[in-house]
């Protein structure tokens, strides 16, 4: 094995570099609200930096020596988790900000091998999550209680690290906010209540996205107070993704918004978002879905995580697995759909970046109420959260974040 090897790379941020969909911060108030007062167990990450590392980690991301890219906890640099030859690597690192610094961690295994057979454990039925260590040394997965299902012994010619529980789908604001993410809606044909995450469009028409697993294409979605918000025209079960579009002229045409509110239930205070990133191992993702309003302190342990939903038919779901710094359990049923977001700053202050949707929650025995929300709503709730990146929903549906 080769020993780590740290780069200081000198050079400036290309035009190039920076994505399509994601724009500087424009000159308006430093703290958008809801942001100042929320916990953040680590800084925001420097603007420029975070942009770099968004496009070097769609770069990467087809490539079997790449692990994951992980953020320092002062957020002055990052780690690269490869394997093998840095050759293929080092083109990628050359117009990284002077002010910032990379290493370049090895791994044990080819991270894309370890990525293919996490991906077979939870299609075959072993398993019902799992994640690639950053580097690459194990699969952590997790094995369903067996008072839940029976769980299957788990064979792979890779090291295996495991705990048990259960993956569950994570099943308010009202009208005043019902435009933005974090909204409550409800689904009549499966009963259930969910979140909405974020204004999207195709520069023809505007929609909202949330989960997947709370409606199928053609469900109705109403709004808290029961008026009509839209059907679901579009839907990826690998992204657990659904796109709600309105009727033209109808209540919710064109009244779909890129805002996000902060609080729970028919508090209207909202921030804009900027564009969408692809989360990093240690990020810290803000969640705020309808039930439970704006918490920060989820760092993401895995950047690739893959799971399933085996009572509802859904057996191959990949996006980002994150745990509350504090434990605390802030996200649960309910929430599905909502809004995680990400944040940057710059001279002109801190941008909240479209991340992840909710997916579901992890749970080993028992499981504990909430920690945040009103007190009709202290349901089930976890300190882990499973969400899907927007990025690739948004690939998949051919939209863009609302500007």
């Amino acid at each position: 094995m080769k020993i780590p090897l740290v780069l200081t790379l000198v050079g400036t941020l290309l035009t190039s570099m920076v994505p399509a969909n994601a724009r500087t911060l424009a000159k308006e108030p430093s703290e958008p609200h809801g942001i100042a007062d929320a916990t953040l167990s680590l800084p925001p990450v420097p603007n420029d930096m975070r942009l770099f590392i968004d496009e070097l980690n769609e770069q990467l991301s087809e490539e079997i020596s790449f692990s994951a890219i992980e953020l320092n906890d002062g957020r002055d640099g990052f780690a690269v988790y490869w394997h093998g030859d840095l050759e293929p690597l080092e083109g990628h690192l050359r117009d990284l900000p002077k002010q910032y610094s990379v290493e370049v961690k090895p791994t044990k295994f080819v991270p894309g091998e370890l990525k293919d057979e996490a991906r077979r454990l939870v299609q075959s039925g072993q398993v019902i999550g799992a994640g690639v260590n950053v580097d690459a040394s194990s699969i952590h997965v997790t094995i369903p209680d067996s008072g839940a299902r029976s769980a299957k012994p788990v064979v792979s010619r890779f090291p295996i690290v495991s705990d048990t529980g259960d993956i569950l789908p994570s099943l308010s604001r009202n009208d005043d906010t019902i435009g933005h993410g974090g909204a409550w809606i409800a689904i009549p044909a499966k009963n259930f209540k969910c979140s909405t995450a974020f204004g999207v469009t195709n520069n023809v028409v505007t929609g909202m996205l949330t989960a997947a697993h709370c409606a199928d294409v053609g469900d109705a979605i109403q709004t808290a107070a029961g008026r009509s918000y839209g059907t679901v025209n579009q839907r990826s079960v690998t992204h657990d993704a659904a796109l709600i579009i309105g009727k033209p002229g109808g209540y919710a045409s064109g009244f779909y918004q890129n805002d996000i509110g902060t609080n729970p239930n028919d508090d209207p205070y909202d921030i804009p978002v900027f564009g969408s990133l692809n989360p990093v191992v240690n990020d810290e993702v803000c969640f705020s879905p309808a039930f439970r309003g704006l918490s920060c302190g989820h760092i993401v342990t895995y950047a690739g995580y893959t799971w399933s939903f085996p009572d509802s038919g859904m057996n191959y779901i990949q996006g980002f697995q994150t745990t509350h710094a504090n434990s605390k359990r802030y996200i649960g049923k309910g929430d599905s759909g909502g809004p995680g977001f990400v944040l940057t700053f710059d001279d002109y202050g801190v941008a909240p970046y479209a991340a992840t949707i909710v997916s579901g929650i992890q749970q080993s025995a028992p499981p504990g109420n909430c920690d945040s929300g009103l007190l009709e709503h202290q349901t089930d709730c976890s300190h882990i959260v499973l969400s899907t990146g927007v990025r690739g929903a948004l690939y998949s549906f051919g939209f863009e974040i609302l500007d």
